[in-house]
């Protein structure tokens, strides 16, 4: 027979040792809030506490501690585990590592690698402490707390099996029914974002916790929304083919899309980038743009005119059928994409989906640069853009026409410090160049450092590598009239990004917040960047419509792709893409979802997940206008989901594009 005190004994060793292991976790999130999002917890604890609750249980159904021992340490790790690589992963990417991101591991720890100041040991230090200090007091508590009970055939054996299987029960149900009441309430509340937690990671962890995310998550990769043919015929041939004064104006012409590394509007200046100056002035310039994007994402938009709520890091092996990027839609054309990537392993790990995108002829950096060590983050050995231009010079001149060619720059890439960590042979180039030209604009009045007595070396810096790009444009121009091309040519010039920067000192603000004067990455005015789209004739149709060079309504990346088929006179069905023409007649009221900071915005509000508005721009009320954007808002989510099953199904490998395009 057990004695009654023996039994007390056991199942208070077995409460405490689930205890430990309980605040153990707690405390674990507390610091992975903390450091990623400045909180001490979800806003919804409660749910992932019934989740560790359910994982701790599972001690019960074991009669001997040995599986406790066993046990608690190494789900303690994997917790440790899931909590501190994504406090890393949050700071490298401002985002929470999503589960389908499973399927490229390498690739991430290959750019995690390449970043140096992706991880601290200060961040590592909390965690490993806890770790230990947890570890050790559970393992000291079960060698002095000695439970000696013969369980022989006993019947509380029985009894307890009973009770574990009642505990596991209770609190996985428990779990279950409160997310799920969790995930209606925020539903109807406007977060629809919640059946698809990936599209906004860090908003929905903050929401129901990190645990709760990865369950949620976890769902969406076992059971993906499936949509059958007709759901995808009568959600994209309920649209229709655009016509309007600006349609195939341009039919025919070459098109060239340059992607201008760290483009921001600020670096415009008729004396230190005289070719950007003129190519946005005497074309249609978009005062209004901006963007917020890694460098990937961004060119992407400009070339497949959409985006899926993931990174495509997960799908970069596919191999894609996709009829409806800019390459694929130029049937006609000869296309060409010149980009810097070194190696396999490329800085912006972009290298492999390339060739699914649609071109003719990549080319890399074995043959625009051949016999220079590729670009890295470590050393920050960029190639002056005007060197690399050369080389894309001489492949553009093979191309035929019409022709289609992507670019994007690299020399104005952070890092701006003149430090000893970094290569500085291309900084010393440049400075040996331009500095002194810079020196005497500087002195004439032509040109002013906007954040002087501030991060003035690195802003100047910055400029200096501007003018090495301007430098480049000015070849292409250049080359383009020794052609007789230049009339016969469409020119986009787009800035990838906001001036972020990255320094010594991580209490400087980045430089676009200095220049803005704004103190937060919530505001809309961080994030001005170039967009113009340059051709002779096109330019005199718009003066003479509009009576200015200017757009002046909000755009972003999202409008390059839809504006050229527009102009080139191709027919498309708009819903592929998520921005407008800026010459569609519906045009207004546009918005940008920016992956980086994951909110929408325009000029006048932002919104984290589109259901209501979390930041006003202006002082103006009208309540018209926001519910118009987050009717947009709803729009783009609706969209995403299909584009999210296009690109992780590879509909088009086995599905007809001219099914899905518009019935008129």
């Amino acid at each position: 027979m057990i004695h009654t005190n023996n039994l007390k004994r056991f199942y208070k060793k077995k409460v405490i040792n689930l205890i430990i292991f309980i605040l153990t976790s707690v405390i674990f999130e507390i610091i992975f809030f903390a450091y990623s999002f400045g909180s001490l917890l979800p806003l919804l604890f409660f749910l992932d506490l019934f989740m560790l609750l359910f994982l701790g249980s599972i001690i019960f159904i074991f009669k001997k501690f040995l599986f406790d021992k066993i046990y608690i340490p190494t789900i303690l790790f994997l917790v440790c585990a899931c909590f501190f690589l994504n406090t890393i992963f949050y700071k490298v990417t401002n985002t929470i590592f999503i589960l389908e991101n499973l399927k490229n591991l390498s690739s991430i720890f290959q750019r995690a690698e390449s970043r140096k100041e992706s991880f601290s040991i200060f961040i590592l230090l909390p965690f490993l402490m806890v770790y230990i200090v947890s570890i050790s007091c559970f393992l000291l508590f079960n060698f002095k707390y000695k439970v000696n009970i013969d369980w022989g055939k006993n019947a509380h054996k029985k009894k307890i099996k009973i009770l574990a299987a009642v505990s596991l029960t209770a609190s996985l149900s428990i779990y279950v029914l409160s997310l799920s009441a969790t995930t209606i309430v925020e539903r109807k509340a406007g977060n629809s974002t919640i059946d698809n937690v990936s599209f906004s990671s860090a908003y929905n962890t903050k929401k129901i916790g990190l645990l709760s995310y990865y369950v949620k998550n976890l769902g969406q990769v076992l059971f993906p929304k499936e949509f059958d043919m007709s759901d995808l015929m009568n959600y994209f041939t309920n649209s229709c083919f655009l016509n309007d004064y600006y349609t195939g104006k341009l039919k025919g012409y070459n098109v060239v899309v340059i992607t201008i590394e760290t483009g921001g509007e600020y670096i415009l200046n008729q004396y230190t980038t005289p070719n950007l100056y003129k190519l946005l002035n005497e074309g249609i310039h978009c005062v209004e743009n901006y963007s917020k994007n890694h460098t990937v994402r961004s060119e992407l938009l400009s070339i497949l005119g959409n985006h899926p709520s993931f990174d495509l890091d997960s799908y970069y092996n596919v191999d894609y059928e996709l009829p409806f990027t800019l390459p694929n839609s130029l049937n006609e054309y000869e296309t060409l994409y010149c980009n810097d990537l070194g190696g396999n392993n490329d800085v912006f790990n972009e290298r492999p989906l390339i060739p699914h995108l649609g071109f003719d002829k990549t080319v890399y950096h074995e043959a625009l640069l051949p016999g220079k060590e590729p670009s890295n983050f470590k050393l920050f050995n960029w190639p002056r853009d005007s060197k690399v231009m050369e080389s894309v010079i001489n492949e553009l001149g093979k191309a035929s026409e019409p022709f289609y060619m992507h670019h994007t720059t690299i020399c104005m890439h952070y890092n701006y410090e003149d430090s000893p960590e970094r290569d500085a042979s291309m900084m010393n180039e440049i400075k040996a160049e331009f500095d002194q030209k810079l020196k005497e604009l500087e002195d004439s009045g032509k040109w002013k450092n906007p954040i002087e007595g501030k991060d003035e070396t690195n802003y100047r810096n910055y400029t200096l590598c501007s003018m090495d790009t301007d430098k480049a444009i000015g070849m292409l121009v250049d080359h383009l009239k020794e052609r007789r091309l230049l009339d016969k040519t469409l020119l986009v010039l787009y800035g990838d990004h906001d001036c972020c920067g990255d320094y010594a000192d991580k209490h400087m603000p980045p430089m676009s917040w200095q220049i803005s004067g704004k103190d937060n990455g919530l505001e809309i005015d961080n994030y001005p960047t170039i967009l113009g789209f340059y051709n002779p004739t096109l330019s005199d149709l718009y003066y003479q419509k509009e009576g200015t060079y200017e757009f002046n309504d909000f755009s972003s990346p999202m409008v390059i792709v839809p504006t050229i088929l527009d102009l080139l006179g191709i027919k498309y069905n708009p819903k592929f893409y998520q921005g407008k023409s800026i010459f569609d007649p519906s045009y207004g009221n546009e918005i940008f979802y920016s992956m980086f900071i994951h909110a929408f915005m325009n000029k006048n509000y932002l919104s984290k997940v589109g259901q209501d508005i979390d930041k006003r721009f202006t002082d103006v009320i009208d309540t018209d206008a926001e519910k118009i954007f987050l009717k947009k808002c709803a729009e783009f989510l609706e969209q995403v989901k299909y584009f999210d099953f296009i690109y992780k199904n590879n509909i088009f490998k086995h599905c007809d594009y001219n099914l899905l395009m518009p019935k008129n």
